[in-house]
């Protein structure tokens, strides 16, 4: 029995670290419709993620920004319900009781409190936030996960030397995410390798307009890569105007 104890001890540990952890949430509470207008009836399907914890202006964590409330605040702190999915860069909005985005804010950390389990810290504007009010992520188009397994696909065909394959699967990814960079940048690059620098400069460009859904650097890398190598192409290469090459 006595060898017991500790091990007791110790899965009661456990388990309030992961009670702690994360807050209990009814999953029907879990989506809601928010707002960025006061005359939007529409709205924009999004994911309850936690509240406000505190606000600060300090560069460093200290123990009293997590009860306090600073004067100028542009740095908040977050309690999470849950952390699935969410990462450093993304964007994330308060909302007031009326489910009006009153404010958005950066993702720059995540950390564990022993008080109140998963924290996030964020940067932006919060003149019109207070303590306790939600903190939602907007929901990517529903179709976006069905779109990741075409440009999986897409990938593969692009490594095993079939084109013709992996232009149609990055195709059907854009038909079920439109703004999907990955499928965008792809294609970009297969019609740059064939010269069409047109068709690949349009691709490029939509695959810039959601840059930072690419969460690979060398994605990003080539990206601009292909960006910058088709304007040289088209100012140091081609015959087009004089006036359009000093645009570019």
């Amino acid at each position: 029995m006595k060898k017991l104890i500790p091990l007791i001890i110790t899965f009661i540990m456990v388990l309030d670290h992961l009670l702690l952890a994360n807050m209990i949430l009814d999953p029907h509470e879990s989506t809601i419709k928010i707002f960025f207008t006061k005359s939007d009836i529409v709205g924009v399907k999004s994911r309850l993620i936690g509240k406000v914890l505190s606000f600060a202006t300090d560069e460093t964590i200290k123990e009293t920004m997590l009860y306090d409330t600073y004067k100028e605040k542009s740095r908040v702190v977050v309690r999470l319900y849950d952390k699935t999915g969410i990462k450093k860069n993304d964007t994330l909005y308060i909302i007031d009781h009326k489910n009006l985005v009153i404010a958005r804010f950066t993702v720059d950390s995540m950390f564990i409190s022993n008080s109140f389990g998963f924290l996030l810290i964020g940067y932006g504007n919060f003149s019109q936030a207070d303590i306790g009010f939600k903190v939602v992520q907007k929901i990517v188009d529903e179709h976006s996960s069905h779109a990741f397994v075409h440009v999986t696909r897409g990938d593969y065909y692009m490594e095993t030397g079939d084109m013709g394959k992996a232009i149609y699967e990055y195709k059907n990814a854009i038909k079920l995410d439109r703004g999907n960079p990955a499928a965008h940048l792809a294609l970009g690059s297969i019609y740059y390798e064939r010269g069409m620098i047109q068709f690949a400069m349009k691709e490029y460009q939509e695959s810039y307009k959601n840059m930072y859904r690419l969460y690979d650097n060398e994605d990003k890398f080539l990206l601009l890569k292909g960006l910058t190598a088709i304007r040289y192409k088209q100012v140091y290469e081609s015959a087009i105007p004089q006036k359009l090459k000093k645009s570019y």
